[in-house]
This record gives structure tokens, C-alpha cells and sequence, in this order.
């Protein structure tokens, strides 16, 4: 057997992400924004002839502002997959999204700068023949040139959804479509209306009666409709010629509408238009003080009537999938044909578009060795064990992570959201898109490693995105020279070989070399969690809490400051931030320390609901010998041990041949650094006994290395022994160290103790 064995077994946990998906705000800022759009909107007055109430024109109002109801359509999209903005997308825990982009833009042919009437109302859905589908809220995005404004909406979708979208969208006659319901309110100007003032011109001709008590009548009244013919009367005007002749339909028709005191005591507008009453009727109800005779004086103020009105956009969502334009829609769920393309070497690694939005893939800086939080140390766990030729062994599993610098994934993200126009805002940076990757190790048993699955590979294969568990099995002495390189600067060493896409036309697959470098005094992440207040309007503070066994030192930090929205696949707005602290700043165990970051430029009113901290240079204070002693008190007992064989020449002697003054029996007493004494009695009738003494990994390693106590793997005892006669007790022997595995016990005689 090779001295030294190496496995991998990939540890099943979800796929490293290096910057996770941030809290969300707990408003939708969705709708947030579009309802103070609609606060801070007035509404337009238009003419009776410019009344909005069609399509594909601009109508003006009154102040001179043109509006046109919007149109609605499927935004493109660019890259390696152009094509309609529309896509399945599956995250990286398997979750599946339906990701629609839209936009609104003007009818053409519209007057420059005219607004846009009418604002989304109600869901969005999806709906074709026999089913329906409801949209979450979608999230407003700036616009491109020439477009009004984006949409993003992000649906998450349950697996028997998918299957049904997917028919659906692919069916022509299914007749998908996404409907859309907008409200537009605004008002219309009517014409002036006639006013009327009472006249009370002096009568000349008979007095006139007396006044009878007339009990006035409550409203509404009826009215006698007395057709006697007369539909035209004449009425004395101050302001008008005498004698004008102004038709009743008109006085009643357009009196004014303000009341019952609008014509001293009768409301006009409880009588019809057009209704005929009498001349001799209307003036006796003069007389009897019910009305006065209105006179006509001109146009009064005008008068606007609210409108509330909704119109629907219909947008076919019918995708061929025979169509290149429309691989992109189903790529996430029905499989990529090719790996992502356009990988390319920066300041901050090498890097390439991933198959989600706003994120990209990045080859790790390095493998470290993982920090287990449950036990406050190293991930390393070693076991003994008896190997089948009787030879004592370890297998020693080492929890391996791809590690990232935060540092240079911060200065990634601000890149990116600087230099892509707006495709990528502090976009998340995970692991993954290589064709794939093999992990070898060196430096530490030259010529004397092999695979364990395979003694002819060059390496071992792992999956470079998710944490695997490096199992080596070892013998003791390369145990001993293991945990001297762990728990060293150096450590052990090795190269995770990566193919970032397969060879194509006989041309070399390019590959990427990682190291990997495990060792106590580098470990991968630490335990830190970071606490943000949602529901808060421009948040600054973030709480830090150290989850670590060991005090953790924090080099520096730095922040994006964000405005999210639960449906938006992009912040709204980031903004860069510093913190208030001075750094280095150290965090003991178990405690927490507060960060306060302010935005480093930021224009008025800016918002942002979250801050996404980054800790740079974070080092825990592990001591590497004092973490090794650790993890050999948590490792489980081997079924290996030294078997001690204890003899007594003396006993035996005195067994041979018996009598009343010879011993009985011999007391041995056996002591070892860090172990409770070992008592065992040898009797006349049992001289010789054998005795398994448990073997502690901290044997195996050199004395003065990590709290060891011998290397060369032989048991070391302090013994000292009695007798035991008839009489009693003898004396303890003076104590004498012991090695090996057979122990020759002497005691002094009777007299020469106390007993």
C-alpha cells in the first residue's frame, strides 16, 4: 500500500456564491414609485375636441402640452443570446424565475416633448386559451433613447408552471398574450353656460292684488305642464333692448345649477328643458313671490368634467423555439449547448457572463483551508484505524472552499456597474461555467502520493464551484510530518487546474491554474453575519456579529449602498460608501461591533433601502498548535492502541514454590503525560497480564510540535510497584520510565517498607 492515499468526495451543498443576494426592502418600491408618480402628476384639461379617446395620436390640452396614451412591447435583448427579453432563468439553488422585460414609448410621429396619459393599473397577466397567469408588480427601469421607460418584472414560478408557460408561449394557437390595463384621468372644459339675475321691473299698469299668505312650496315640486301654446316669451332686460324675445327652453335650459337660491326659492334644474309653462302661470308665480322673471346678462366662469377612463395593451407572447432569436428564452431550463463564452483575464481575476441577469462568473483567487463554526476550528477531522495487513493508519478528511478576496470582487462590481451601461448593477459574483477542473497536490509526499480512485490520473477531479472534502489516508509517520505542514506557514500545498471551455477544432482547451494552499493560519470565510434594518429609508448602519470560537479582525470595509425592489433583477440606484469607524477593527468572540457608512458622492434626494457591506483583510486568531491538541480531543477513539505485557519474575517465582511467607500478589502503577494513572494487580495464580493502553493522536506527533508527546511511536510509561505478602504491604519502588511494549515488574522486598 502507497503511503499515501488521496480522495475527493464533493461536499452536497449549494454552489459557492460569493456575493448573495441582498435583504429586500420590505415596501415594493414598485409601486411606491409609481404612486408618487401619480401624486405629483395634475391633471391635463382638454378642449371637447381634443378629448383623449384614441390610439397613436397626441392630443393637446389647454396649456399647451400635448399627451398621447403609451404603447407597450417586449424590450430586446443584446449579447450572446439577442433576441426577445424574455427568459426562464434558473438560480443557482434550482429556483426557476420568468424574467419579462418591457417598455413604453410614444405612437410616432408625436409632437416633441409630449407626455405620456395614463399609468398602469391592476396585475399583469398572462393569459391564453383556457388558462391565466398573474404577474407580480413590475419594477419602473429608466429608459433607453427613444423609449419612455422600462418595466422588469421577475415571477417566480413552481416546476408545474413552468411546464405550463413553456406550452403555452410555444402554441400558436394557444394565443398567448400579456395584457396590460392602464388609467388615465383628466378633465374637459364645456362651454360656458348662460347666467340669469332676477328682474323686478315696477309694473305700471292695474295695482296689483293683495298679497295672499301663500305657503311656498318644498322641492322638489311638480311642476304644471300646461300647454296653452305660448313657448315664447318677453322679457324687460336692463342690459338688453326692451322687447327681446328669448325662448322659455332656453331660460330653463340654461339658468344656472348652483341651488335653490340660484331663482329665489325654485331650483331650474328640477324643471325639464323644454318644458312649456304659460306666460299668465310664470307671472302669477311672480305675484305670488314664488320666482322672479330671470334676464339673461352673458357667459358665466367655465366648468371642467372629470373623466376617468382605462385602456389595455395586448403583447402576442408567442416564441417559436426552431428560432435562433429565441434560444435565449428557454436556454436556463432546457440546457445550454455551450458553456459561457467571452472568459477574459482582469485585475480581478478571470471572469465571463454568467446565464443570469446581472451576474458573472469568476474563478476563485484561491482554495483555502474551510472554518467549521460548529466546533470553532479547522475543518479537519482525523480518524484511526487498522489497516487489513495490521499496519495502523489515519484517514484524515480536510474541508476544502474556493475562496474569493472581497477586495477584489468589490472592485469587480464597481467596474462593471461603471463600464456596461447600465447591463450590470452590483452584479452578483458566483462560481461555476467551466467545462471543469482537477485538483493536485505537492510538496508534501514526493513520489509517494496517489489517487485513490485512479493511480494513473493526473490529479483528481472536482466540481470548482461548491466545497469538496480532501480525504487522505496516511500512515502514522506521515501523520506526524502532515500536521507539522498544517499547522506551518507554508501548509499544504497543490494547483486546482481549471478548463474554462472545451477544446474546440483541435485547438488547446484554455486553462486556468488556482492554488490551493491549506493551512490553520489562512482559513477560508469566517463566520460573520451582517445585519440590516429593512423597511427603512436610506439605511446606514449594519450590525457585525462574530460567530467565530476566536477573536476576528476586521483590516477594512467598504459598502454599496442600494435600492432594491423584490421584483427587480437590477438595483434602481447603488451608490458607494465608506464607513465612519476606524479600522483595524477587532471583534471578540461572540461579540458585535457597528458599522456606520455615509455614500461617498451622492446627488439630492438620492434613496437607497439596503447596504451591502464588504469586509476586507478578515483574519481570525487561531493559534495552529493549540487548535491541533483541540481537534484531537474532539476526534473519536481508534480501534488501534498499544497492548502493554506486564510480567512478574518474582511472583512467578514465589508461585513455584509456594509457603506462608512468600508473595501473593504485586500492585503496578503505570502514569502517562495527560492521562489519569493505570492501576493493575498481578496475582501467584496470574504472574503475567496484557493491558491495551489507548493511543492518542498527539502520540503520533514529534514532542514539542503542537503539544506532542514522542514521535517515534513506541508507549512511554512512569511505573512504579509493590508487594503484596501475608503480612502486608511492602514499599513503592522508586519510579522508572518505561518503553516498549513488554514490562518486567521488580518490587522491593517486605522489610524493606512499611507495608
Amino acid at each position: 500500500m502507497a503511503n499515501a492515499l488521496f480522495s475527493i468526495v464533493q461536499e452536497p451543498s449549494r454552489r459557492v456564491q460569493v456575493t448573495p443576494r441582498p435583504h429586500r426592502a420590505a415596501a415594493d418600491m414598485g409601486i411606491v414609485m409609481r404612486a408618487l408618480q401619480m401624486a405629483m402628476r395634475l391633471e391635463p384639461v382638454f378642449l371637447p375636441a381634443n378629448e383623449p379617446v384614441g390610439d397613436d395620436r397626441a392630443y393637446p390640452a389647454i396649456d399647451g402640452i400635448s399627451f398621447a396614451r403609451p404603447t407597450l412591447a417586449l424590450g430586446q435583448r443584446g449579447g450572446s443570446f439577442p433576441g426577445p427579453d424574455v427568459a426562464f432563468l434558473k438560480e443557482i439553488d434550482g429556483s426557476v424565475f420568468l424574467h419579462i422585460g418591457l417598455r413604453e414609448s410614444l405612437p410616432g410621429g408625436v409632437p416633441d416633448g409630449t407626455t405620456t396619459l395614463g399609468v398602469l393599473t391592476g396585475p399583469l397577466r398572462l393569459t391564453w386559451a383556457g388558462g391565466e397567469f398573474v404577474l407580480p408588480e413590475p419594477t419602473p427601469m429608466e429608459g433607453d433613447e427613444g423609449i419612455l421607460g422600462g418595466m422588469r418584472i421577475l415571477a417566480p414560478l413552481a416546476p408545474d408552471q413552468v411546464a405550463l408557460l413553456v406550452q403555452a408561449m410555444t402554441d400558436p394557437a394557444a394565443g398567448c398574450a400579456l395584457t396590460a390595463t392602464y388609467a388615465a384621468s383628466y378633465r374637459v372644459r364645456e362651454d360656458p353656460p348662460v347666467i340669469f339675475v332676477p328682474n323686478d321691473p315696477p309694473r305700471t299698469d292695474d295695482p296689483p292684488p293683495p298679497r295672499e299668505p301663500v305657503e311656498r312650496p318644498r322641492f322638489p315640486i311638480r311642476l304644471p305642464r300646461e300647454r296653452t301654446g305660448a313657448d315664447i316669451i318677453t322679457v324687460e332686460s336692463r342690459f338688453q333692448p326692451p322687447g327681446i324675445r328669448v325662448p322659455l327652453a332656453v331660460i330653463l335650459g340654461n339658468a344656472p345649477r348652483t341651488g335653490a337660491g340660484g331663482l329665489h326659492g325654485i331650483n331650474p334644474a328640477l324643471i325639464a328643458k323644454g318644458a312649456l309653462v304659460s306666460p299668465e302661470l310664470l307671472a302669477r308665480w311672480k305675484d305670488l313671490q314664488i320666482i322672479d322673471m330671470p334676464i339673461w346678462v352673458g357667459p358665466g366662469a367655465p366648468q371642467d368634467r372629470g373623466v376617468s377612463t382605462t385602456f389595455t395593451r395586448r403583447v402576442p407572447f408567442f416564441f417559436d423555439r426552431t428560432l435562433d432569436q429565441n434560444l435565449g428564452v428557454f436556454r436556463a431550463i432546457s440546457g445550454a449547448a455551450t458553456l459561457p463564452g467571452d472568459w477574459q483575464d482582469s485585475e480581478w481575476g478571470t471572469l465571463c457572463p454568467a446565464e443570469f441577469v446581472n451576474t458573472v462568473y469568476l474563478i476563485p483567487h484561491e482554495y483555502r483551508l474551510a472554518y467549521d463554526a460548529a466546533r470553532g476550528l479547522p475543518h479537519m477531522l482525523p480518524v484511526q484505524y487498522a489497516a487489513p495487513d495490521g499496519s495502523r493508519r489515519l484517514r484524515v478528511m480536510l474541508r476544502t472552499e474556493p475562496w474569493y478576496d472581497p477586495a477584489r470582487v468589490a472592485g469587480l462590481q464597481a467596474a462593471l456597474s461603471r463600464q456596461s451601461g447600465g447591463i450590470y448593477l452590483h452584479p452578483q459574483v458566483i462560481a461555476g461555467g467551466v467545462a471543469g477542473a482537477r485538483l493536485t497536490l505537492r510538496t508534501i509526499f514526493p513520489e509517494e502520493i496517489a489517487v485513490a480512485e485512479d493511480a494513473e490520473a493526473d490529479g483528481v477531479a472536482i466540481d470548482m464551484a461548491s466545497p469538496f472534502d480532501l480525504t487522505l489516508d496516511v500512515s502514522e509517520e506521515y501523520y506526524a510530518l502532515l500536521t507539522t505542514i498544517l499547522t506551518g506557514p507554508v501548509g499544504l500545498t497543490g494547483t486546482v487546474e481549471v478548463t474554462l471551455a472545451p477544446a474546440v477544432n483541435g485547438a488547446a482547451a484554455p486553462l486556468r491554474r488556482v492554488p490551493l494552499v491549506l493551512t490553520f493560519q489562512r482559513l477560508g470565510a469566517l463566520p460573520l453575519t451582517e445585519f440590516v434594518a429593512t423597511a427603512t429609508i436610506n439605511p446606514e448602519r449594519v450590525d457585525i456579529t462574530n460567530r467565530a470560537a476566536q477573536p476576528v479582525t476586521v483590516a477594512g470595509a467598504e459598502a454599496s449602498l442600494l435600492l432594491l425592489d423584490e421584483n427587480a433583477l437590477l438595483p434602481a440606484a447603488v451608490l458607494a460608501a465608506r464607513p465612519a469607524q476606524p479600522f483595524p477593527l477587532t471583534i471578540d468572540a461572540g461579540g458585535s461591533a457597528t458599522l456606520t457608512f455615509a455614500p461617498v458622492a451622492a446627488p439630492e434626494g438620492a434613496v437607497w433601502n439596503t447596504v451591502v457591506p464588504v469586509l476586507t483583510g478578515v483574519t481570525a486568531a487561531v493559534d495552529p498548535d493549540a487548535a491541533l491538541r483541540a481537534i484531537h480531543a474532539l476526534a473519536p477513539p481508534g480501534t488501534a492502541g498499544w497492548r502493554l505485557r506486564i510480567l512478574s519474575p518474582q511472583l512467578a517465582q514465589a508461585a513455584a514454590s509456594p509457603g506462608p511467607d512468600r508473595m501473593v500478589a504485586v500492585e503496578v502503577r503505570m502514569t502517562r503525560d495527560g492521562a489519569a494513572p493505570v492501576q493493575v494487580t498481578l496475582m501467584a495464580s496470574e504472574p503475567e497480564r496484557s493491558v491495551t493502553f489507548p493511543r492518542n493522536l498527539d502520540d503520533l506527533i514529534p514532542a514539542g510540535t503542537a503539544g506532542g508527546t514522542a514521535g517515534d511511536g513506541f508507549l512511554r510509561l512512569s511505573v512504579t510497584a509493590r508487594g503484596v505478602w501475608p503480612g502486608g504491604f511492602g514499599g513503592w519502588s522508586d519510579p522508572a520510565d518505561h518503553v516498549g511494549d513488554t514490562l518486567f515488574v521488580f518490587v522491593p522486598p517486605l522489610d524493606g517498607g512499611t507495608g
